[in-house]
């Protein structure tokens, strides 16, 4: 099927789909790590997987140069950020879901732990200028406090900053997808001179 080159409202729609694909990635990448607090190979196959997502969307922005239309990198560019974005957003709710129903106290384990170590709640006690018994107590009575949407929210903003880092990189491994077998919507990709450019984007 052919997509007209300036349907941005398709190419929004094409971005939602592969935002389900790379979110999906980010989700069981959050799990990993999350679950890697405990166990440091779980965790390294957490961040792999979360590195691999950059990837996907790459190979995703190929499919849509060679299947729909022959985007310029503006194009790319903005293919690959509405695709984190919608990333980013169904990642937000997967966590919020699994903090909600599924972390069983994991999260404020982890943090409770990390946060009793003699050597950092020794730190924290001289910060705060109180004994280390009163910290410890200060900082679970904190952490009980802290509500799944409270840790959702701060997995959104953290989400969306990770958008603006990935969606340059995926855009650059999608930029060349154009192969001597595709002719979408009247264009060559033997004829370089046919192909959409960043002047014709700035004019639409």
């Amino acid at each position: 099927m052919d997509i007209p080159f300036y349907d941005r409202r398709q190419t929004s729609a094409y971005a939602a789909q592969y935002g389900m694909i790379v979110g999906a990635c980010w989700l069981v990448s959050f799990v990993l790590v999350v679950r890697g607090m405990a166990n440091p190979t779980l965790g390294l196959a957490g961040l792999m997987v979360g590195f691999l997502s950059m990837a996907l969307c790459g190979h995703c922005i190929a499919h849509f140069r060679r299947t729909a239309a022959p985007l310029a990198y503006r194009g790319a560019k903005w293919l690959a950020w509405l695709t984190f974005v919608y990333a980013a957003l169904i990642t937000t709710a997967g966590q919020y879901v699994y903090f909600a129903y599924f972390d069983d106290g994991h999260i404020f384990s982890a943090y409770s732990q990390a946060l009793s170590d003699p050597e950092q709640l020794s730190l924290l006690a001289s910060l705060y200028g109180m004994g280390e018994d009163e910290t410890a107590t200060l900082i679970t009575e904190a952490l009980a406090t802290i509500r799944p949407v409270d840790f959702t929210f701060s997995c959104l903003l953290f989400n969306l900053f990770l958008s603006l880092i990935c969606f340059w990189p995926a855009a650059l491994m999608g930029k060349y997808a154009i192969t001597p077998h595709n002719n979408v919507g009247g264009i060559d990709p033997d004829k370089p001179e046919t192909w959409p450019n960043d002047e014709e984007d700035e004019n639409d």
